[in-house]
């Protein structure tokens, strides 16, 4: 490599040069699929989820499920304004249309 460099510096790019960098760049192809033969390799590698899962959460009583239900309901209502702040939330929203 240091080899190569000092030609490409002092003699510039030859087809001799560029030769010799293909040549290098099939070394270390192959010395990169020996690596990876060998399990030398640190890239990751998947592995699929051999575990089953199972399920041990008890189921919410009925009552439980009917008040968070309703709680829900309230919270998505909305709150009846006063007519000053209503009106305020309406020119507001309006002047953001003109944008």
């Amino acid at each position: 490599m240091k080899e190569l460099e000092k030609q490409l510096l002092n003699k510039g790019f030859r087809n001799e040069t560029l030769q010799r960098m293909f040549n290098a760049k099939q070394e270390l192809l192959k010395l990169e699929r020996a690596m990876q033969q060998q399990g030398e390799e640190k890239k990751r590698q998947s592995q699929t989820n051999r575990k089953e899962f199972t399920n041990t959460a008890t189921p919410i009583d009925p009552a439980l499920q009917q008040y968070l239900n309703s709680i829900e309901i309230l919270n998505r209502q909305t709150l009846p304004l006063r007519a000053n702040y209503n009106r305020k939330v309406q020119e507001y929203f309006k002047g953001n249309d003109n944008l």
